[in-house]
């Protein structure tokens, strides 16, 4: 989880850069190939995380997870012809969920079994 938390921090750095930098560095390449490796990361962990809430019985925190990335994915399903808010909506669901890994990782430490 301390991988997530830290990714948290590069997405919101990338997505503030990649506006700037990707039409004057990289020139016809589109900034949907800056997400890929966030959001590869995101649907490779997710299995992971829950299988491992089903074990060890965590629902409530399933639950959040469904309020938090869930939730905001259905803002996919809104037709927006502004291409920012477009990226940001399709966006949000990504930060939330690296965002809802750090709190998890905060609240990991009180599930050590010995």
């Amino acid at each position: 989880l301390t991988i997530e938390s830290v990714g948290g921090v590069s997405i919101g750095t990338l997505v503030m850069t990649s506006f700037y930098l990707s039409p004057r560095v990289l020139g016809r390449v589109p900034t949907i190939f800056w997400y890929f490796l966030p959001v590869l990361a995101a649907v490779a962990f997710l299995p992971f995380l829950l299988h491992t809430l089903f074990k060890l019985k965590h629902y409530g925190w399933i639950w959040i997870l469904v309020i938090m990335v869930g939730v905001p994915g259905m803002l996919n399903f809104i037709s927006v012809n502004d291409k920012f808010f477009a990226l940001a909506f399709q966006l949000f669901p990504l930060l939330m969920f690296y965002a809802y890994c750090g709190i998890l990782r905060w609240a990991v430490e009180d599930w050590v079994e010995y």
